[in-house]
């Protein structure tokens, strides 16, 4: 039955007989008791917290809420904190907590002005931040990642938060960048090499590697290490490469007919065709074949892709061999360049968007019919010896044949000689 509460003597149902007091004031005691700074009363920047709590209309919500021992961990850090609350005063209660409850707790300071309000997703990008730091074990690894995310990721991120609500797909897509950066540092730390040790060498086998749309999202930690002068300038690929539906292997040989008997063809068009339709080559890695890499003897011309150097059959080998005689863009400023597309800026060989531009022009599907020339090889031989032979990768092509239904299983990687 109905009585008076023995604190706020209004006649209500008395939630515990033994104080006399209403649910509410069972609450608020219990909360001011938890947010006492030391002198008896709620610390004076969390007084709107507490009254905003009392005044929610089923008080015994709140009074099971702080019964639980976590709430009871953070509000009473929160009470005898010696410094401001902010943010990051709310951030560290996390190490008593959990995250979410973290989270909560935030959203009902900010909301009774005890924190300034803040993107929610930017504060959840900054929470995976710290757990992806957390695990990364080389110091001087974590030191880097953690100066790109301060200067470039999160700088990003606030510039869109004031603008208008972060949405959840820009911060996936700031993972990505600060996950691929992470990845970059492995793969170099894998082959032996620190960052300051990459040069175009480096970032062609590294976009080699790989899947382009996947190796592609460390390209802006890639800009922000050269505007850094962390690693020395060079030249990385600004889009993704199509990845048109594969030639069937009919029209693939009628692309290398008409490539080896159209001579009107512009010979960037045509040689680097040949590379990608002929021996499934990335133009990117095409684009960083030098003159060194053709090797020319009495009886045949070997082209120098992998180990050992691969033969160029007739009439391809004649095609190359004339475009070497009579290569482009060796201007004043570019003469001896020893790449096998010069550009015509200096040191550099043509950029993708310029040799792409020439096989439009010449209505060559080489990007397609480099995909189909992959499977055609694939099918011909085990995914070791194209690995070795063209210089791809063997744990990527043996995960291609397998989608191709190949089964190599039998096949004994290694020196065969030894058997013949």
């Amino acid at each position: 039955m109905p009585s008076s509460c023995t604190r706020c003597e209004n006649e209500q149902e008395i939630y515990r007989r033994r104080s006399g007091l209403c649910a509410r004031c069972c609450f608020t005691v219990r909360l001011h008791a938890l947010l006492d700074d030391g002198t008896g009363a709620v610390r004076e920047d969390l007084r709107a917290f507490a009254d905003g709590l009392t005044a929610m209309p089923n008080p015994a919500t709140g009074e099971k809420w702080i019964g639980r021992p976590h709430v009871q961990r953070m509000l009473g850090a929160l009470a005898t904190d010696p410094g401001p609350i902010t943010h990051e005063t709310v951030t560290e209660l996390e190490a008593i907590s959990h995250w979410r409850s973290v989270a909560f707790l935030r959203d009902l300071l900010m909301r009774r002005g005890c924190l300034p309000q803040a993107d929610r997703h930017l504060l959840a990008f900054d929470r995976w931040l710290r757990a992806k730091l957390a695990v990364i074990e080389h110091v001087e690894h974590r030191r880097l990642i953690e100066r790109f995310t301060a200067w470039h990721v999160r700088r990003r991120l606030h510039e869109l938060a004031e603008q208008r609500p972060i949405a959840p797909k820009q911060v996936e897509g700031a993972q990505h960048q600060v996950s691929h950066a992470i990845d970059f540092l492995a793969w170099l730390h894998e082959r032996g090499q620190e960052l300051g040790d990459v040069g175009q060498p480096e970032l062609d086998a590294w976009f080699a590697e790989g899947p382009f749309y996947t190796r592609r999202l460390a390209t802006a930690f890639l800009k922000w290490a050269m505007r850094a002068k962390l690693i020395s300038p060079a030249s990385i690929p600004h889009r993704r490469e199509l990845n048109p539906r594969p030639l069937t292997q009919q029209q693939r040989l009628d692309v290398l007919r008409r490539l080896a008997d159209d001579d009107t063809i512009h010979p960037t068009a045509r040689v680097s065709a040949v590379l990608m339709v002929l021996y499934a080559q990335p133009l990117l890695r095409v684009l960083r074949l030098t003159v060194d890499d053709i090797v020319r003897t009495d009886t045949e011309v070997l082209l120098r892709l992998g180990d050992p150097p691969t033969p160029v059959p007739a009439p391809f080998d004649a095609i190359l061999t004339d475009y070497l005689d009579h290569r482009r863009n060796l201007t004043t400023s570019n003469a001896g360049a020893n790449w096998l597309f010069p550009s015509i800026n200096p040191g550099q060989p043509m950029t993708a968007a310029g040799v792409r531009k020439h096989l439009r022009r010449a209505g060559l599907p080489a990007l397609s019919g480099r995909s189909a020339a992959l499977q055609q090889l694939l099918l011909d031989a085990p995914p070791p010896v194209i690995a070795k032979v063209l210089g791809f990768d063997d744990t990527h092509l043996t995960q291609v044949a397998q989608q191709l239904g190949v089964n190599w299983s039998q096949y004994a990687a290694g020196d065969h000689d030894r058997l013949t």
